[in-house]
Order: structure tokens, then sequence, then C-alpha cells
């Protein structure tokens, strides 16, 4: 398929003008495979995956419907829904805890009333690990096998969160950080609201600078 960056633009006519303040529900239905880089700003990386290995959502990978890319923060409710065994992990007010439904499976609901670049989900059978840093609580999720570098990854990204909420005043996205491992098919960190994706090479070096630069993103960058 050639890549036509035009034809993967949705237009949408509302038929007329909408009077400011008052909500319109607009529902897309996806249906396809987040297997590889197509679609999103990268050639060579791939910031969507869905997967039996682990599955990981970026805003970046323009899944999620968006109007002025990289600008159009929004407030969001979602509700995502995957296998009993899987933990779905993102940015969210509220605490996120898994509801089993039917057919074996466990929906996860995620809120933001505060606008942010949405879209920043990943879902996996990890390893939690949850450490906490001057009232600030640093969760970290890796597969198995990787579990042991969860402690190196948390000291780094804890120290950093202190330091930056004691010189640049409070973190904003309440008091939750979270860590999340993806695969070697896509950058090897990305930042978003509230959390960090490293790949399983960034996550088992855990190198201060790498750590440090994308915590600081939380300050500068969301």
């Amino acid at each position: 398929m050639q890549d036509n960056r035009e034809n993967m633009n949705v237009r949408v006519d509302l038929g007329s003008v909408v009077p400011a303040k008052q909500p319109v529900t607009i529902i897309f239905e996806y249906e396809g495979a987040l297997e590889s880089p197509q679609g999103g700003p990268l050639q060579n990386a791939r910031l969507a995956y869905v997967g039996t290995s682990g599955s990981y959502l970026f805003y970046a990978a323009r899944w999620f419907p968006f109007h002025e890319y990289a600008a159009d923060r929004a407030t969001y409710q979602v509700t995502i829904t995957a296998p009993k065994d899987v933990t779905v992990v993102g940015y969210s007010e509220q605490p996120v805890v898994g509801t089993p439904v039917p057919n074996n499976k466990v929906s996860f609901s995620f809120v933001s009333t505060k606008p942010v670049l949405p879209g920043n989900f990943a879902a996996g059978t990890y390893i939690a690990k949850n450490y906490n840093f001057g009232g600030l609580t640093v969760d970290v999720y890796a597969k198995v096998g990787d579990e042991k570098s969860a402690d190196h990854v948390a000291s780094i990204v804890g120290k950093h969160l202190e330091y930056y909420s004691s010189k640049f005043g409070n973190y904003t996205f309440g008091n939750r950080f979270i860590v999340a491992e993806t695969d070697e098919e896509t950058l090897e960190a990305y930042s978003g609201s509230g959390m960090l994706f490293l790949n399983p090479k960034a996550f088992a070096t855990g190198n201060e600078e790498l750590l440090a630069r994308e915590t600081a993103y939380q300050w500068w960058g969301q």
C-alpha cells in the first residue's frame, strides 16, 4: 500500500456550524492490525502495536482521533478490554482496577479531566513493582524475566521526580508515575502524560541521562 499521508486523514462534516461549548459525540470504529510503522510519523519504528507479546499505543502513532497534531490536548474517558491475564496501564486521575467481564476478559477504565495529549497505554502479562519517593509512587511494569531491572529504573526515575518537583513545582499528573516496558521494534523511550515507555534494551541498561531527560518531559513536553 502506498504511503499517502493525505489518504490517512479523516474529514468529518458535521453538516452545520456547531455553537461553542455544545457537546458533539463522534464515534470512530477502527478495524485492522497494528503491526508495523505504517500510518505513524516514523518509517523505521512502530509506535502502536497490539499482539500476544505485549501491546502499546502511543499518541504519536495517530491511532487516536486528533485535530492539530501534538497541540490538541483533550480530556478523555477510555475503557480497554483485554484477556483476563493481561494488565492494561495508562494515566488516569482515578484508581484503575480491572473489572471482570464476559468471555474471560477484564475491563480497565481511564479518566483524565485535565486536557492532555491522549492515547498512551500499554498492556501485557506484566510483573508490577511499586516504589515510593517522597510521596510520589513509581509503578514499574516489566515483562517476565526483565523484572530484575525494575529497582534500578525506579530509583533513577524517582530521584529525578523528587528533584524536578523541588525545583520547578509539583508533578502535574497526581502522585503516580508509570514506567512500562515495550519491545525492540519501537523507540528506545517515549513519554506520555504521567507515563514513560522503555524498550527492553533501555529498560535493562537504565541509562541515567536517558531516564533523567524522559522524566523531565513531564514538566517540559507534555
